[in-house]
């Protein structure tokens, strides 16, 4: 496993959760059962009326929603799942006696019309009609990822950015001091970035850039990884690192050997690493912090690399593993000390540009003015970091900054006043 399985799943659970809510998701989702030994239709049983889709991928995935009657089950018994010809649902929700959202299956690549059942936990099976005929349909080079880029279009715009490798790996970077220092951390963000937009490829990816990926490793829905370059999770993060450390192309390997410090949520700097699974008891992905409440990663076929904000990714992977600092090797840090301030009047409606200088802001991770926060700042050095005003009622307040082990003190020589424009 170079970067994760079950990808294309715990990604179809994240759209279903966003669509109707995490508590009502929470409230309906019915645990799967194994494979019920079929049970004879009874005049009490399941009736399918409708079906929102007939077609859908051999690699699963496709959302369909069941209409009938009879889901809530009769005497306290409930539906169990819901089979498409042979093959279990990849997913279920029960939303209310007369409609379910299920998820396809990955079923043989080969074109099949199978007939959707519904099954309560009795084994009671809904009896076949003409309305619930569905068609799996084998997967080209055309068929849209996940939803988004297909196989052929990821390797055109693989092949558009390719030629930009050499002039990325040239760019210079932070000094290696031999340990984590945060100017090696942001340089190893401004590495991956440089890739936003290549496509995601299982298993592709190391120190020098893109690669071909494998055809083999991620089920269906990577069958034609191998046919153009570009990164997997792991892949992504080994090579932003790769100008200070070797990391293995494995997420599991990486949280294990990447740095001995495991900063909290609280704690994240930009090169921070992050580790997730879909669900399961290993490592399957990996994200890089970016500052600001931001990552940066290569998540699933038919997707590019690209920003996330924190929270999208904590809400939608189903096990967080917690978090590794390369190079570390203990917390390393101090909380920031504020010196001085450019200016100490500001107009109520903010926007424009201070300079606040001190001591540790190259590990800033916040600004405050009063009560009031932005992620709108620049660090220039260590000493110097560039700040956006925020708007502001009319009043004097404190500007303090922030990193993963504290709060500036406030101070006379750093509080600004908002004016009434």
């Amino acid at each position: 496993m170079f970067a994760r399985h079950a990808t294309r799943r715990s990604h179809v659970r994240v759209r279903f959760a966003r669509a109707v809510g995490a508590a009502a998701v929470a409230a309906l989702v019915v645990p799967l059962a194994a494979a019920p030994s079929a049970v004879a239709s009874t005049p009490d049983a399941p009736t399918i009326t409708r079906l929102s889709a007939h077609r859908g991928l051999t690699w699963g995935g496709d959302q369909v929603v069941v209409s009938g009657t009879g889901f809530d089950g009769t005497h306290g018994r409930r539906v169990a799942t819901v089979l498409f010809g042979k093959h279990k649902a990849d997913w279920i929700s029960v939303v209310n006696a007369t409609t379910i959202v299920a998820y396809s299956p990955e079923v043989r690549d080969r074109r099949a019309a199978v007939d959707v059942r519904v099954v309560l936990r009795d084994g009671t099976l809904s009896a076949r009609t003409r309305a619930d005929v569905f068609t799996f349909v084998p997967i080209t080079r055309n068929s849209p990822l996940n939803g988004n880029w297909s196989a052929a279009e990821s390797r055109r715009i693989a092949n558009s950015m390719i030629g930009k490798a050499k002039r990325i790996n040239a760019r210079p970077v932070a000094h290696n001091a031999g340990h984590w220092t945060p100017a090696m951390g942001r340089s190893a963000v401004k590495r991956a970035a440089a890739w936003l937009g290549m496509p995601y490829t299982w298993a592709g990816g190391n120190a020098s850039g893109p690669t071909y990926g494998s055809c083999y490793g991620d089920g269906l829905i990577g069958k034609f990884d191998c046919t153009f370059r570009g990164f997997d999770c792991s892949g992504l993060t080994l090579y932003a690192w790769a100008k200070y450390r070797h990391l293995d192309h494995y997420a599991a390997t990486q949280r294990r050997t990447a740095g001995k410090f495991h900063p909290s949520l609280s704690q994240l700097q930009p090169g921070d690493l992050l580790f997730f699974s879909g669900g399961g008891p290993v490592i399957s992905h990996v994200v890089m912090y970016a500052g600001r409440g931001k990552i940066i990663q290569a998540a699933m076929s038919g997707w590019p690399v690209r920003y996330n904000t924190l929270a999208e990714v904590l809400a939608g992977e189903p096990r967080y593993f917690g978090a590794t600092r390369p190079m570390s090797t203990g917390k390393q840090g101090a909380a920031p000390v504020l010196t001085s301030i450019s200016t100490t009047r500001s107009s109520t409606g903010g926007g424009s540009t201070i300079t606040l200088h001190g001591r540790h802001l190259d590990t800033t991770a916040h600004v405050s003015f009063g009560s009031t926060g932005t992620y709108r700042y620049t660090i220039k050095s260590a000493s110097t970091i560039t700040v956006t005003v925020p708007a502001h009622r009319a009043q004097t307040v404190s500007v303090r900054v922030a990193n993963a082990w504290g709060w500036s003190a406030a101070t006379p020589r750093a509080r600004l006043t908002y004016i009434q424009a």
